[in-house]
């Protein structure tokens, strides 16, 4: 309960996604920011003016804002469980250099995916549900070189 109190605090959320991006940016070796980032009590989570670029410079994905509402106690049972998400005003970007080239959001895939390729017993995995996605305001391209 404390924790989530802190979280609460401004100085505290600028914090964390200051260190959130820093980590990020190592990881995936592309730029990011966030322009505000708010956690509401208890469940609600949103992030303005999101920018990613992919590994050309480009932008990937810009979003002038991403709400989210997510289930804070099914975290304990390893279990994401967001009830919705809502992105305004963004643009995303999807490219490839060829027909048989990766997408510009591979290294995303890449970064994050396990390097250990033998098979896992995976009953405690984290289970990801997302309820609702709604889009408004944006625009999404596809183009292939």
């Amino acid at each position: 309960m404390v924790l989530h109190l802190l979280l609460l605090i401004p100085a505290v959320q600028k914090k964390i996604v200051s260190i959130a991006l820093n980590e990020l940016t190592d990881i995936t070796h592309s730029k990011m920011s966030v322009g505000d980032f708010y956690l509401r009590p208890f469940n609600h989570l949103d992030i303005e003016e999101l920018y990613i670029e992919d590994l050309k410079g480009d932008t990937l994905l810009y979003a002038g804002k991403l709400s989210a509402g997510f289930n804070l106690l099914k975290l304990l049972n390893n279990q994401l469980l967001i009830s919705s998400v809502v992105l305004n005003d963004f643009d995303i970007k999807i490219k490839k250099d060829s027909l048989n080239g990766d997408f510009n959001f591979q290294f995303l895939i890449d970064a994050f995916a396990s390097k250990d390729k033998t098979k896992k017993d995976t009953t405690g995995s984290m289970i990801i549900e997302i309820d609702d996605i709604r889009l408004s305001k944006g625009q999404l391209s596809y183009d292939i070189q």
